[in-house]
């Protein structure tokens, strides 16, 4: 829901998907009745978003009035005039034209006011003689509305049917009776309808009694999200409540034929798993007996294993046995290491030692073949040669 136009311009309503013209989308029906090159008052066009639509494909001249100073910065690229000004605290004929306007489009605005009364009293004096004003209202009689206060619930969300900057709550019935009061009466209707588990609650009512599940669906306006309504001040072409009625109920219709093929495709799926699982059953059944004699197969396998296992205990006894007699060879043989481990020392100890006299003596050697006596010999020999 829209909602911009309210005392909560804090938040950003927005949106990016097109106008889908026709679709089950308030502004996309609004769209079907406004005609090419209008001139337009829009009440509360957010960030413009509708707007565009106006101007840049029907060539509508676009005036609007949004409160947040925010969203009104977006919208005047697509506006000729734009006032960012509280609907409940300011006057629309001060500042508009009066009879200048083909449309005044109040989309999901009017629940939003204190004082909705003043503010379509003032829209209908801007009107043409022949022009139109366009509603989007929330309908607080939707079932999963009433589904959620018959299991004590009641909660306010940022944006949809109990959004928590409501503050007037409408009914088709209360709805019209409130347009008459203001001297407006209803020429068209083409309302937004959702199942409950398509709204915002997410709640396809399982939780409730069948028959009190039946009763909430199958009430007039009971699916229906949004009133989306073509009010003007000729009375001569007013719809009565049954005709209203007529109209939503073939959009209801449809919804619940889509309902029903969503049962009735879900039910295919549950009888297909119920014939899946019977077969299987089936199945299974046959597989007993083949089942008996492989467990009879395993049963006798078992009783091989078990004579195996038998047969390699006493393998292992003799084994263990071998095994306590190779450790007491071990350590007979580790005794026999370690003894000549000790002899291998004893030999490299001698073998230095016999080393280092080596060396000492042949240091002793050269020390004697330096000495002058022992030149002299050396001179000796050679000379008696």
């Amino acid at each position: 829901m829209d909602g911009s136009n309210t005392h909560n311009h804090g938040h950003l309503y927005d949106r990016s998907e097109e106008i889908e013209v026709g679709g089950n989308d308030p502004l996309g029906k609004l769209a079907t009745w406004i005609q090419p090159e209008s001139t337009v008052l829009e009440l509360g066009p957010a960030t413009g978003y509708f707007s565009k639509y106006l101007k840049e494909e029907l060539s509508c001249v676009v005036d609007a009035v949004e409160i947040s100073p925010t969203m009104a910065e977006k919208a005047a690229q697509y506006c000729r005039d734009i006032w960012v000004a509280d609907l409940d605290q300011e006057d629309l004929v001060e500042r508009f034209q009066v009879k200048s306007y083909d449309y005044v489009i109040a989309a999901d605005v009017i629940e939003h006011l204190r004082n909705p009364e003043e503010v379509i009293r003032k829209s209908k004096a801007l009107l043409k003689d022949d022009g139109k004003l366009l509603l989007s209202i929330p309908n607080v009689g939707h079932a999963a509305v009433i589904a959620g206060l018959l299991q004590g619930d009641f909660h306010y969300t940022e944006e949809g049917l109990l959004d928590r900057t409501h503050v007037h709550f409408y009914t088709r019935r209360s709805l019209v009776a409130f347009l008459e009061t203001c001297g407006l009466y209803v020429t068209a209707s083409s309302d937004v309808v959702f199942l409950p588990e398509e709204t915002e609650f997410s709640d396809d009512l399982s939780g409730i009694e069948e028959s009190v599940r039946n009763i909430l669906l199958n009430r007039p306006d009971g699916l229906v999200y949004q009133f989306v309504l073509s009010a003007s001040a000729n009375s001569d072409d007013q719809l009565e409540e049954a005709a209203l009625l007529t109209e939503a109920n073939q959009e209801i219709d449809a919804l619940r034929q889509k309902r029903r093929e969503k049962f009735q495709e879900e039910l295919h799926v549950v009888k297909q798993a119920l014939r899946d699982a019977e077969k299987l059953a089936f199945e299974r059944e046959n597989d007993k007996q083949v089942l008996r004699e492989e467990i009879s197969q395993l049963r006798t396998g078992l009783a091989n294993a078990e004579e195996l296992v038998k047969e390699l205990h006493e393998e292992q006894v003799n084994l263990r046995g071998g095994l306590k007699h190779a450790k007491e060879l071990a350590i007979e043989w580790e005794a026999t290491n370690q003894k000549l481990r000790r002899e291998l020392e004893q030999v490299r100890s001698g073998l230095k030692h016999a080393e280092k006299l080596a060396i000492e003596r042949m240091e002793k050697l050269n020390q004697i073949k330096s000495t002058k006596t022992w030149r002299l010999m050396q001179k000796l020999k050679i000379t008696g040669k």
